[in-house]
């Protein structure tokens, strides 16, 4: 029985991010809407992101750790390219939802702070989605 191509192109393929593995279901790498940011940033692959008000990724802020102001627990990491939003319109990108993401490839968004995010990437929440953080240290 011969491979058809789409088998052997598949052979040939290596995932780039050893360290981030999509799950097997659908969906687990979906296109979604980024939100506008200012400064236009660039969210690198294993960005972690929460969703806003209406339902746009945005990369997660100190704020949106458990128990914080502005409690939003994380539902995706930018996977597989880099994203790069407008300052002033959302752009289309895409994110890992459900699947395995290693601790050293998890990458703190600009400005805040690691030890927030460690117990944000903590939290049960997360696992109950699907994501799932290898790596990651017991509370300290």
């Amino acid at each position: 029985m011969s491979l058809i191509k789409k088998e052997l192109l598949q052979d040939r393929v290596q995932n780039p991010f050893p360290g981030i593995v999509p799950g097997n279901q659908a969906g687990a790498v979906q296109t979604k809407t980024f939100d506008a940011a200012t400064g236009a940033p660039t969210y690198k692959v294993g960005t972690p992101m929460v969703l806003n008000a209406a339902g746009e990724l945005v990369a997660w802020q100190d704020t949106n750790e458990p128990g914080g102001a502005a409690a939003t627990p994380i539902v995706a990491f930018v996977y597989p390219r880099d994203v790069t939003v407008d300052a002033t319109n959302e752009v289309l990108g895409d994110a890992l939802f459900y699947g395995k993401i290693r601790y050293a490839d998890v990458l703190l968004p600009s400005g805040e702070t690691q030890g927030l995010l460690d117990t944000a990437l903590r939290d049960p929440e997360l696992r109950k989605q699907g994501i799932f953080v290898d790596g990651l240290s017991a509370k300290d």
